[in-house]
């Protein structure tokens, strides 16, 4: 490769000297940029706006901000699309509080703005300037950065979890109705010839597996495995590259490894044929069994262009079949997951609209419907990858689930969930004075011949008297009060609130009234008073 002077030398650090051919051989872990009049480009993600960082920064500060560049492109841990959104996001700062180096005031200005930004805004600025002024670079002030480390990332929008608990039908799960619509879909429209083997197969495993849409883009044919065994997995299998492992290079992390069906293992035989068979078309290669096994899983994309950034950033043809320039992009790949511009559309069961497909809701149902099967957290903290259960707690916790599961045992719950828990009281003497020195009486139409009992808290209240004292651990029902007339009231007010509504009648049909769980409070009452009235006639027969 001819070297040009508007290119960053980045790989000088990290060349390889192994022999020619070694299929271990590639320069995946090192990031290519190019500066351009109005951007800088990151190879294989795309051109960052960088207008004012060239008409802002001093030539010393600019000097130091490409320093540190190429070292976080020789660096393991900088992803390509961390670089370029490090370097849009600084170029978006300066556009706002321009400024010729890093100093305080331009960090208290970053603070106020990153609470408008987007959610990783904070990171993005706070991960460049950490940068920078760690290799002893000029352009950065001390002062800056010792107050940049003080700061914490403002509030995000959403706590994490709400899209899983939302009811909001186009983010949160699939219901089991739609999952299996937009299963059937796929593969009806496969049969058919309606969407491409490579998108086709794609959508299938997003939907079987739930994986980050950059886990797909990184799968190499070598991750479709069959024979011995990994991580306590046998047969076939297809093994995931880790998505969100911090510091670790281009499909470094621990993979991910889930048994994989026989019809979609034989899909993604088929993808990685097509896929050796057009890098063969397009490079003149024919490549061996062992560098097969390199090459990316799936081609969709311009392939074509993607060929040609590793003729022309790799400093050999020998390794084009590992090259990490050869995958396709991880956004790609969540479009590709919508469904955009191709497949036949599904219409919500409870939007009447046309149903949103993403890699998110395909994860959270996927996640949703393993947890409601019973698997415990441990074993589905290991299926998504997790390396703690922190964020699992939203798919066990369902208020609407939970109540589905309860409503077949609630007429059994009942008796004990509405029992009355307070005292019978026999006598006057035994009955307690209220707050006021006074015996507390509740009748029930204001005659004492019909006192039901007293209070045990206070002379006067304003609960609902009578009715709702029977539900009050307060209430000391009289056993000789007539809690029969209670009860045949409450049958009485059932009888007319069930009658057809008619012209004048009063009823007000949109109020729903309970008089089961009323009727069941007095009834126990009365069942423990005649109860208490046996104990007596048994002490007094002696």
């Amino acid at each position: 490769m001819i070297p040009s002077h508007n290119l960053i030398a980045t790989t000088e650090a990290v060349q390889p000297t192994q022999p020619k051919y070694n299929p271990f051989i590639n320069t995946n872990n090192t990031v290519f940029i190019n500066y351009h009049d109005e951007s800088i480009e990151v190879v294989g993600v795309g051109h960052a706006p960088a207008m004012a960082i060239y008409e802002n920064l001093s030539a010393e500060a600019f000097s130091g901000f490409s320093q540190t560049l190429t070292k976080m492109c020789t660096r393991f841990k900088f992803s390509p699309s961390v670089i370029w959104a490090s370097i849009s996001d600084l170029n978006k700062l300066l556009t706002n509080f321009p400024c010729p180096r890093i100093t305080e005031d331009f960090v208290h200005s970053f603070q106020s703005y990153a609470h408008y930004a987007h959610c990783n805004f904070f990171h993005s600025i706070k991960r460049i300037l950490t940068q920078w002024h760690d290799l002893a670079l000029p352009g950065v002030d001390p002062e800056a950065i010792e107050l940049l480390r003080l700061l914490h990332p403002p509030a995000p929008p959403r706590p994490a979890g709400s899209k899983v608990q939302s009811d909001d039908p186009n983010e949160g799960w699939y219901t089991n109705e739609e999952h299996d619509l937009l299963i059937r879909t796929l593969w009806q429209d496969l049969e058919k010839g309606i969407t491409p083997l490579d998108k086709s197969t794609l959508c299938l495993l997003s939907a079987q597996y739930g994986r980050r849409p950059v886990q797909f883009a990184r799968l190499k044919i070598k991750d479709l495995q069959e024979l011995g065994e990994t991580q306590g997995v046998k047969g076939r299998r297809i093994a995931f590259p880790a998505a969100k492992e911090r510091a670790v290079a281009f499909r470094q992390g621990a993979p991910e490894v889930h048994p994989i069906a026989d019809e979609l293992w034989d899909l993604c035989q088929q993808v990685a044929k097509r896929t050796i068979a057009e890098l063969t078309a397009l490079t003149g290669i024919y490549f061996t069994k062992e560098q097969e096994l390199e090459l990316p899983l799936f081609s969709y994309g311009n392939l074509r262009r993607r060929v040609a950034m590793v003729k022309k950033y790799e400093r050999t043809l020998d390794f084009i079949y590992a090259s990490r320039l050869l995958h396709c992009l991880g956004s790609s790949t969540t479009q590709a997951i919508r469904r955009e511009g191709f497949g036949t559309k599904i219409t919500s069961e409870r939007t009447g609209e046309i149903l949103l497909e993403n890699a998110y809701r395909n994860r959270y149902t996927r996640t949703w419907q393993l947890a409601r099967a019973g698997v415990p957290m441990a074993q589905l903290q290991f299926w998504l990858g997790h390396k703690t259960s922190r964020a699992l707690h939203v798919y066990y916790k369902d208020d609407a689930e939970t109540a589905r599961m309860l409503r077949p045992i609630a007429p059994y719950m009942n008796p004990i969930v509405r029992a009355f828990t307070g005292p019978i009281r026999d006598e006057v003497q035994d009955r307690t004075y209220g707050n006021e020195g006074k015996i507390s009486r509740i009748s029930l139409n204001g005659r004492e011949s019909t006192n039901l009992g007293g209070c045990g808290e206070r002379t006067f209240c304003a609960a609902g008297i009578p009715v709702a004292c029977y539900h009050c651990p307060h209430f000391e029902p009289w056993l000789d009060g007539p809690h029969h007339q209670v009860l045949d009231m409450l049958i009485e007010k059932e009888k007319r609130h069930n009658l057809i509504p008619t012209v004048g009648s009063g009823r007000n049909v949109l109020m729903t009234i309970d008089y089961e769980r009323e009727k069941e409070a007095v009834i126990e009452v009365i069942r423990r008073c005649e109860m208490r009235k046996l104990m007596l006639e048994d002490q007094k027969n002696g």
